[in-house]
Formats: structure tokens, C-alpha cells, sequence
């Protein structure tokens, strides 16, 4: 646990000096506020009140000692103070979440253990030229078109030495496999885990062949063989809560990736109630029809894996598919952020 003493002293590096290194690397000049100025006014006065404007903004400054009219705070909403903060944003990130390595002898087996995650994040839709969403809905009486404009945010985070790629941005549009996390090497002998927002038979097999371990959901309709048999996936997952599966399958129509582990578990009733419903949720949000085989699959834990028996167990397995929950946990911090617009 970090303490409020060492807490202080990455607060004043990050404003008193990063701040001001950081806004010379993305070619920013100081106007009538210094640097330091201005990030204490957009962080803290966005963390304050997240839909603060320039007025609001230049009224919080004088909280701070600051006086400015509101034109000298607008003149900074601009795309390199946005890559500023944002630069400043994985500096702090570096500073909190790489702060805790975790030393536990079934992490160390692996080179790294690296939690991949993405999150979008709603824009207004004036941004759509600039962060391109899906389309979503158009807009109603007196609300904004839904997902017209949105960024997405990913991140990598090795469980094992502490540190956190990222967050990066993209469109949000973009699959997250559209990341620039995909241009870095992952090191033989890691284990990656990402969600199903990640699912790829392409990149599953070059991470397999690169000697990467690799640890996922299933995702419905992915074809599953067992020998030379098609694998009928409802007839042989138990029916029984707290009843296990563990079979040895190829995944894909082609037999893309061999010698996967599946791991399959019922879940009680009421686990399975939350699940459907978050499926509902999303199908509604996203105008589409609920798919019946993922509302079924609903009552199973299953999880893809080519991690050895010898090294994970059956329960190790299922522990490590439920790790994605930490990136989770942050992105609802993340989404409550601010960039300068």
C-alpha cells in the first residue's frame, strides 16, 4: 500500500516536473500560465467537476492563487495540450500501478503474466470527426446521438513486475486488436490473458507459435474439435452447479490452434440471472437482437487455455481468467476522466 507520504512526493514530481518535461516533448508553449499552472487547473478542476468549461475552469483557478479569464484557459483546449495530459496521465499511472510487484511462486513460472483490457468511452458528438464511435442510435429529444463519437482505451499490465502499458487511444470504432499494444513484443514463455473483446484465431495461433502462453473466455460459436470429432458443446457441458469439464480441443473451423485445454464449470442460478441480464443490457445499447446460444452459455464458465496442466491447475485457471476484473475496476476510474478538448 502506497503512503501518504511517498504519495506526496509523486504528486509534486508529477505536477512540479513532469509536467513541465512532458509539455516540452509535445511542443507545447507557455503562455500566460506556467505549465505547472495549467495542469493543476485542468486535472484538479476536472477531477473536481468533470463537465467544467472555461468559466468554470477559470473560477476553480482562483481557488488555486490563479487568476485568468476564462479566453486564456480556451486558448489551451487544443490536440497537443490533449497529448500532453495524456502523457502525463501514463506517467502517473507508472508512478501508482508500477509501484507493486507481486513476488508469488506461480506467477514467476512465466516470464511475464500480462492482463490485456480495453474500454470505450462516450464522446459528445461534435467529436465524431475526431474520435470516429459506431453509429449507435441517433440522437432524441434533448439528448445527444449515442456512440456517434468515442475513444477507446487499452492497457497491458504484467501481474508479475507491476508495470502498465498504456492507456492508449484509438477510435472507437476500431477493434481493440487495432492497438498499438499489437506492435510490441511479447516475450517467449509469458502468459497473456485478454477478454473476449479480443478474440482473434490469427492471434491466438502467431502468439501460440511465438511460445506465448495464452488464456481466454470462450467465445459462443468459435468451433471447438475434440480428435476428429466437432465438438458439440451444450451436450457435454455438466449440468450440475459446481460440476466440472476439462477437455482437450483444436479450436476453429480449420483446427487452427491445437492442444488447447477447455475448462468449463456451472455456475448457481443467480450468477448465471446477472450474466443474462448484462447481455440484455448490451444488446439493447447496441440496437441488436440477444444471441439465444450466448444467452445459454450464460450458466457455464469456460475458459481457453495452452497453459499445461503441470503448470496451471484447474482452479489456478479459473482464477486467472477472473484477473481481467482489476483492468476492469480501473477503466471505471478512467471513464470518469476529462481529456482537453
Amino acid at each position: 500500500m502506497t503512503s501518504i507520504a511517498r504519495m506526496s512526493r509523486m504528486v509534486k514530481q508529477l505536477f512540479e516536473h513532469d509536467s513541465v518535461e512532458l509539455a516540452h516533448a509535445a511542443g507545447l508553449r507557455q503562455r500566460k500560465l506556467t505549465f505547472v499552472q495549467v495542469a493543476l487547473i485542468l486535472v484538479l478542476g476536472w477531477w473536481k467537476q468533470p463537465q467544467a468549461g472555461p468559466s468554470t475552469l477559470s473560477r476553480f483557478a482562483g481557488s488555486l492563487g490563479v487568476r485568468i479569464e476564462k479566453q486564456g484557459l480556451d486558448c489551451h483546449f487544443t490536440e497537443r495540450t490533449a497529448n500532453w495530459l495524456l502523457a502525463l496521465l501514463r506517467r502517473a499511472v507508472e508512478y501508482v500501478v508500477c509501484a507493486h510487484a507481486v513476488s508469488l511462486p506461480l506467477l514467476q513460472q512465466f516470464r511475464a503474466v500480462l492482463i490485456e483490457d480495453g474500454s470505450s468511452i462516450s464522446l459528445p458528438s461534435v467529436l465524431r470527426s475526431v474520435w470516429r464511435g459506431c453509429g449507435g442510435r441517433a440522437a432524441s429529444a434533448g439528448k445527444d446521438a449515442k456512440t456517434q463519437a468515442a475513444l477507446k482505451v487499452t492497457v497491458r499490465w504484467d501481474r508479475l513486475s507491476g508495470r502498465l502499458q498504456g492507456p492508449y487511444l484509438q477510435e472507437g470504432r476500431q477493434h481493440e486488436l487495432k492497438s498499438v499494444l499489437r506492435e510490441q513484443v511479447i516475450v517467449p514463455g509469458s502468459l497473456w490473458i485478454a477478454d473476449l473483446g479480443y478474440w482473434s484465431l490469427k492471434w491466438l495461433r502467431a502468439v501460440s507459435q511465438s511460445g506465448v502462453y495464452f488464456l481466454m473466455r470462450y467465445k459462443a460459436g468459435i468451433v471447438l474439435w475434440q480428435g476428429k470429432q466437432r465438438l458439440d458443446l451444450l451436450s457435454v457441458l455438466p449440468q450440475v452447479t459446481g460440476e466440472r469439464l476439462e477437455l482437450l480441443v483444436a479450436v476453429g473451423a480449420d483446427k487452427v490452434v491445437s492442444g488447447v485445454r477447455l475448462v468449463a464449470e456451472r455456475v448457481p442460478d443467480e450468477v448465471a440471472l446477472q450474466r443474462q441480464e448484462r447481455i440484455r443490457a448490451y444488446a439493447d445499447d447496441h440496437g441488436k437482437p440477444v444471441n439465444p446460444l450466448v444467452w445459454e452459455l450464460a450458466h457455464w464458465t469456460i475458459v481457453l487455455t495452452n497453459v499445461p496442466v503441470c503448470m496451471l491447475s484447474f482452479e489456478q485457471v479459473l482464477a486467472f481468467a477472473a484477473s481481467t476484473r482489476a483492468c476492469r475496476a480501473a477503466f471505471q476510474t478512467l471513464e470518469r476522466v476529462r481529456l482537453a478538448r
